[in-house]
Order: structure tokens, then sequence, then C-alpha cells
């Protein structure tokens, strides 16, 4: 009986070599795209703070993209037009 707890302890490791085998392989298949992805994430990271620096130095020098409706303070919220000084009246569908 000693011989078939000796087997099942071999067949146990060969069985945890194989998983670390595969992981292994795994892992060095997947590292060419991880870094690809990072690169590209970081390319991203760097086109996007260079689009806020120069929104933020074309809002500075007043270039910057005008609000739209409902953008603004004072305008009103989209779907309704101001009718007067102080009323809002709801926006016509035509259809």
């Amino acid at each position: 009986m000693e011989w078939v707890t000796a087997l099942l302890a071999v067949g146990c490791l060969f069985i945890a070599a194989q998983v670390v085998v595969d992981y292994l392989r795994y892992r060095r298949a997947l590292e060419p795209r991880l870094e690809t992805a990072r690169s590209a994430g970081e390319q991203l990271r760097h086109r996007m703070e260079a689009a806020r620096r120069e929104l933020a130095r074309r809002r500075k020098e007043g270039d910057g993209p005008r609000p739209g409706p409902g953008g603004g303070p004072g305008d009103p919220p989209p779907g309704e037009v101001r009718a007067g000084p102080e009323r809002m009246a709801p926006a016509r569908s035509e259809g």
C-alpha cells in the first residue's frame, strides 16, 4: 500500500510541475502583447496631456471652443428655448 501513496505523490508533483511550466509559457507568450498595450496606453496619456495643455492655452488666449446650447451660465437646458427674459418655453417639435 505504500507504493500507491508514493505513486500518487509523484503524480501530484508531476501535475504541479506541468501547471507551473504552462503558466510560464503562457506568461512568456503574453508579455509582448502586454508591452504593446502598455506603450499604447502611454502614448494615449501623452496625447491627452498635450491636448489638455493646448486647450488650456487656447482658453487663456480666448480661442477656446464656445459652449453650445445649454453649455454656458444662463443658457437654457437642452430642449427648451428662452421665450422671454425670465420665462422658459418648451421647444416645439416639428415633424
